[in-house]
């Protein structure tokens, strides 16, 4: 478990968001993607780090589901990163055979998330204020009522 993932975690939401590219090399930060897709992706990871999630398959379901129902950005607006080539690639990468052999679990998974969705105090924003970098994720995490998936849904 990294430190941002914890409920309790002390780490601000910029501490957490360095930390979540340094420990997965399958990231590229938003500073390496072309201008029209770094803040859909800056948007994306911001959203695994508050939401206490690595890059594994199951957890990139849960962010996604997380994303989807529990952020401002809604359906239309997310489904733009979804658009984006680079996205495509990812999703490409993970190949059929491993959707289908996991489409349980991913569902499991999903819908637990999708309940902790409903029990938020408010969506979290797409695009969080500057200020909200300067935060540790407990406080965040307690102010809009996001309990973390750490391990099973």
């Amino acid at each position: 478990m990294y430190d941002y993932q914890p409920a309790n975690s002390r780490m601000t939401l910029a501490e957490g968001l360095e930390e979540y590219y340094a420990v997965h090399d399958n990231v590229t930060p938003p500073s390496e993607h072309r201008p029209e897709a770094a803040a859909l992706f800056r948007s994306h990871d911001i959203g695994h780090v508050v939401f206490g999630t690595t890059t594994d398959l199951l957890d990139e379901a849960r962010t996604d589901t997380w994303i989807l129902f529990g952020c401002d950005v809604g359906v239309l607006g997310y489904s733009s990163y979804f658009k984006l080539p680079e996205a495509k690639a990812a999703f490409d990468g993970v190949g059929w055979k491993t959707v289908l052999r996991e489409a349980w679990p991913i569902t499991k998974a999903m819908a637990g998330v999708w309940k902790r969705t409903r029990a938020m105090r408010k969506k979290w924003p797409w695009e969080p204020p500057q200020s909200a970098f300067e935060r540790p994720l407990h406080s965040l995490r307690d102010e809009w009522g996001i309990r973390v998936v750490t391990g099973g849904s």
